[in-house]
């Protein structure tokens, strides 16, 4: 699980998304657990929102996408890109 932490920096909306472990849970947003939906997508039962991993050419983790539309996270249809940042 903590291949799936890290911070996230979207350039464009200067906004950025921190991933943390915490009680063996992914959190996001403070204290909301991303709850595994397949391999490297996780969602939020309370807000409408699926965190997309993606992986570069080693397999490591360098973005996430926000695909589902919600006011915060992700404005646009395709989904919204995050760059890992650390």
């Amino acid at each position: 699980m903590k291949a799936f932490t890290g911070v996230f920096r979207n350039d464009e909306m200067q906004l950025k998304i921190q991933i943390e472990l915490k009680e063996s849970k992914l959190t996001i947003f403070g204290d909301h657990h991303l709850k595994p939906k397949i391999i490297d997508k996780f969602y939020l039962d309370n807000i409408c929102i699926v965190v997309n991993y993606v992986k570069d050419g080693r397999g490591l983790i360098n973005q996430i996408i926000i695909e589902e539309k919600d006011l915060v996270g992700n404005r646009m249809d395709e989904g919204t890109r995050f760059n890992k940042i650390r």
